[in-house]
């Protein structure tokens, strides 16, 4: 339940931006979509609360590819929680990154 927001890691923020978190629906429902989809439309990538992710692209290979990012990401960021936090990047320096 929680979102990979931080401005920890700079190539995470050029290739996926702030990954938010969708709350909780039931597998298989119409109500998990309900919860994800307006994400999907500001996000390439989301979190789904109790389920995992999902991220988009222009085609499969470039989703792929999100999808490992998020991934590493969220390893690195569970890291950086329990060695007791990171040092984010400056507002900045987050868009000198998006602008790149």
């Amino acid at each position: 339940h929680k979102a990979l927001d931080a401005s920890i890691l700079g190539e995470a923020l050029m290739v996926l931006g702030p990954v938010p978190c969708a709350p909780y629906a039931r597998t298989g429902t119409p109500a998990l979509s309900a919860a994800a989809g307006p994400l999907l439309d500001d996000h390439d990538a989301v979190l789904l609360a109790n389920h995992g992710a999902v991220t988009l692209g222009l085609d499969l290979e470039q989703a792929y590819w999100r999808m490992e990012t998020l991934e590493h990401t969220a390893q690195i960021c569970l890291g950086v929680r329990l060695l007791g936090g990171g040092v984010p990047l400056t507002d900045e320096q987050c868009a000198q990154l998006r602008r790149s």
